[in-house]
């Protein structure tokens, strides 16, 4: 028998979220995906079937908290068709069969190590992302939570999707070698920056890209909130700043997690909130026009601006080669593919608003 609440039929977010998450996991499972090759199945025989001699308790934590969000995330999504006991074992097996799938193909990528103590602890976080979406059921068939996504964010607006949009630029903030609030990084493409390094310009270059990052998300919260987009702003800019807190302690050994607190990076703060208080309080099309240019004019300052020649890399590279390479790897696609579906998603708001 199923059950379906009048949530589940008018909102695709747990499908769209499940999606997105699901390739986020794949990407950090195979990334650097480089020098591809058959694997050897005596090899692959042996690192999934023994117990590895080199692990630590990070990987393990990670292992099992990655897979936490997927768990929770498939069960919501199945129990609004079936029974929430058949919801959680088939997101539990689910999750353990795609653990299972990476493992063999990450057996064919040079810079990657299958183990099976990996799939035991994706099985374990899938289990108790089950587990949380059953503690959070509610007997009415929509809990809390579901009534208040319906009442402040608009399905015909496309705001399903912009919910996982505005996730994934959360995500992206997870990078602290990545400049505040800045997506579609491209100068690891570019032979030179179009513009000279000196402590002004690049203040002002600081400045204006994380002003427009948050302009940007302004124009996303505007489209898909029908009330207190400013409010829903704020929770954005606020988790955005934990989360590159978060990547800077992780990165130094000190715990310096406020490095980023730079004078670029504080006026960019300080007038983007200013600007996208100011986008939340236009039309929908007319806060998608302006988010989109903004967006555009971020990307254009921050592949044309220097690099800092004063920056310490050495931690970055070390971060790089250590237990959060998958980590680094996937923001760094997940910052790079941002702009181009946001600009997506604000075109075609705009275009139906018109």
């Amino acid at each position: 028998m199923f059950h379906r609440s009048p949530f589940a039929r008018r909102s695709d977010l747990a499908g769209l979220a499940t999606l997105a998450y699901g390739v986020v996991v794949v990407l950090a499972s195979l990334y650097p995906a480089e020098g591809w090759r058959l694997p050897d199945l005596a090899i692959l025989q042996r690192q999934l079937g023994e117990w590895p001699r080199y692990y630590s308790y990070t990987d393990v934590t990670l292992n099992v908290a990655g897979y936490v969000p997927l768990g929770f995330l498939l069960t919501t999504g199945l129990r609004h068709r079936m029974r929430p006991m058949v919801a959680a074992s088939l997101a539990f097996a689910g999750a353990t069969l795609l653990s299972c799938c990476l493992e063999l193909v990450q057996g064919g990528i040079p810079l990657r190590v299958p183990s099976g103590l990996d799939v035991f602890c994706n099985a374990v976080g899938g289990l108790l992302g089950a587990w949380i979406a059953l503690f959070f059921r509610d007997d009415s068939g929509e809990g809390r939570g579901a009534r208040w996504y319906a009442r402040v964010v608009d399905p015909a607006a496309g705001g399903d999707a912009g919910v996982v949009l505005a996730a994934l630029w959360v995500l992206a903030q997870f990078r602290p070698d990545l400049w505040l609030f800045a997506t579609g990084d491209l100068r690891h493409l570019l032979d030179a920056p179009l513009s000279d390094y000196s402590p002004r310009t690049y203040i002002l270059l600081e400045a204006g890209v994380a002003l427009m990052g948050i302009v940007a998300a302004a124009g996303v919260a505007r489209v898909l909130i029908t009330a207190n987009a400013l409010g829903f702003l704020l929770i954005l800019v606020t988790a955005g700043l934990v989360a590159r807190a978060a990547a800077t302690a992780l990165l130094y050994d000190g715990g310096h997690a406020f490095l980023w607190v730079t004078p670029g990076n504080a006026i960019g703060i300080a007038l983007g909130l200013v600007l996208g208080g100011a986008a939340c309080s236009l039309s929908r099309q007319a806060a998608a026009l302006a988010a989109f240019a903004d967006m555009l004019g971020g990307v254009v300052l921050l592949n044309g601006a220097p690099t800092n020649p004063y920056a310490d890399l050495s931690p970055i590279q070390a971060w790089q080669q250590g237990h959060y390479r998958s980590v680094v790897g996937t923001t760094r696609i997940v910052s790079m593919g941002w702009p181009l579906l946001a600009g997506l998603f604000l075109l075609r708001h705009a275009r139906r608003a018109g």
